[in-house]
């Protein structure tokens, strides 16, 4: 069975770590993971693909991550939802053939590994990245962990746990070495988990345009997203 191991940073060099099975959260680590959210505090999670570097939607925790992560501010940071309908708060769905392609993908392959890129709502006014680009992406991670999360305190921002432009973490080891190098200080919390379901990023997809485009390959191939929307990828 999996289990997962909660990280309370009591001090740079001093943590608490508290085992627990995802059936059944501690009280104290859901209080504790709830007033990290909350006081903007940037928390690591694990995702179904890798770890991630997430935080609440408020521009404070957000401009924590690119600062973490050192990631130019025109790449935008994607955000993980806990059902389609958070989505319809984030994403635009008013041209029927947006519309359409959406519904199709996230009935295939959500909760998965694939991320899908549109248009902002109007209303939305933070800045994520991007450059002045309209877009962003959205996802739900069949993680038991991202679901309980995105559940208790909303939609959330999750980056791959790693520098700008270096390799993805994807073992527990290695995030222990890099809490006490590059993430040390920089962190409110933790969950580390014994396993992934793929290891790798997850695959992303715009359809917002004419032609649906792969911008990142991941777990989800162009022949699965072509066979599900019925029409050719580029």
């Amino acid at each position: 069975m999996q289990t997962y191991q909660f990280i309370k940073i009591i001090s740079d060099d001093l943590y608490e770590r508290i085992s627990f099975f995802p059936e059944h959260f501690p009280r104290e680590v859901v209080t504790t993971i709830q007033n990290i959210f909350w006081d903007n505090g940037v928390f690591l999670l694990p995702t179904d693909t890798v770890y991630g570097l997430c935080s609440y939607l408020s521009q404070p925790s957000i401009d924590k991550i690119f600062e973490i992560k050192q990631r130019p501010k025109d790449v935008a940071l994607p955000i993980l939802i806990h059902d389609v309908e958070s989505a319809k708060m984030i994403v635009d769905l008013r041209v029927s053939r947006v519309k359409e392609r959406f519904e199709r993908l996230a009935n295939t392959f959500w909760p998965g590994p694939l991320t899908i890129v549109m248009d902002r709502v109007s209303d939305f006014k933070l800045d994520i990245g991007g450059a002045g680009d309209a877009s962003i992406g959205v996802r739900i991670s069949a993680s038991p962990i991202v679901d309980f999360v995105t559940r208790l305190v909303g939609p959330i921002t999750a980056t791959s746990a790693n520098l700008h432009g270096q390799a993805t973490l994807t073992e527990a080891q290695e995030i222990d070495m890099a809490m006490h190098g590059w993430l040390r200080g920089k962190l409110a919390g933790a969950i580390l988990a014994d396993q992934f379901y793929h290891g790798i990023a997850s695959t992303v997809v715009n359809i917002v345009h004419e032609r649906v485009k792969i911008l990142r390959l991941g777990p989800i191939t162009k022949q699965q997203l072509s066979e599900s929307l019925g029409e050719i990828i580029i």
